[in-house]
């Protein structure tokens, strides 16, 4: 049955057969295409992929665009400056490794506990 969108677009609601197949599927199991490859889809997730990391978005600026624009500096820091990106940077690449191997239950939490050493 089609339904009227929000937007004045149409669409026909799939609730209630995703709710029926729900119920009949086992534990562990999930409804894909034929074409559907978990391996090929956690293969795929990686950093700075448009199509699979959450942070980014098509608004996310290359570094070589910020640099241009005079948002990422690149001359003129002092070693103090320096020493700061450089941490910074260390820090949010072992977020990467602790949540993706199950130690950080978010990227969130690693910052605050490697400010507090």
């Amino acid at each position: 049955m089609q339904q009227q969108g929000k937007e004045g677009g149409s669409y026909v609601s799939i609730t209630g057969l995703l709710e029926r197949v729900r119920a009949d599927l086992p534990l562990g199991q999930m409804v894909h295409t034929e074409t559907f490859s978990l391996f090929e889809a956690m293969s795929a997730v990686e950093l700075g992929n448009e199509k699979m990391d959450a942070a980014m978005s098509g608004s996310c600026k290359s570094a070589d665009e910020l640099i241009q624009e005079g948002v990422a500096p690149v001359e003129g820091l002092t070693p103090a400056q320096l020493l700061l990106i450089m941490e910074r940077l260390l820090v949010m690449e072992v977020c990467v490794h602790l949540v993706a191997h199950g130690a950080c239950a978010s990227p969130l939490q690693m910052p605050r506990a490697i400010d507090g050493c």
